[in-house]
């Protein structure tokens, strides 16, 4: 995965107990898959361009190769645009969330993991 902590997890304890107190930083995965319904369907509040650009970047994300992406098999990993996703990792924390295409364009699956 690469060097996301470079500090032990214990001396970030004080750190990642005021993060999980904070409500702003808070979601469930029911409730990021509806902000990624509302992203592909192209009803998330930005402009088709903004929605390009997220979604160009999700595509070419490069860590958690062993989250979604290591999941699923070979063949859903063939074509660039099949698996569109973000990790997200704090502390002891590991969550990855994105798309996954659906052969013959018969649209997406909406996929939350924490």
């Amino acid at each position: 995965e690469g060097r996301m902590e470079v500090l032990p997890l214990l001396s970030l304890r004080e750190i990642d107990e005021a993060y999980d107190r904070d409500p702003r930083d808070q979601t469930t995965p029911d409730d990021m898959n509806r902000l990624l319904q509302l992203i592909w369907h192209r009803q998330a509040g930005l402009s088709e361009d903004m929605t390009r650009v997220l979604l160009d970047i999700m595509s070419d994300c490069r860590t958690g190769r062993g989250r979604i992406p290591g999941r699923l098999p070979e063949h859903a990993l063939q074509k660039k645009r099949r698996v569109m996703h973000k990790t997200g990792s704090l502390g002891g924390r590991a969550n990855d969330v994105g798309f996954i295409e659906l052969p013959d364009d018969a649209g997406a699956i909406a996929i939350a993991v924490y």
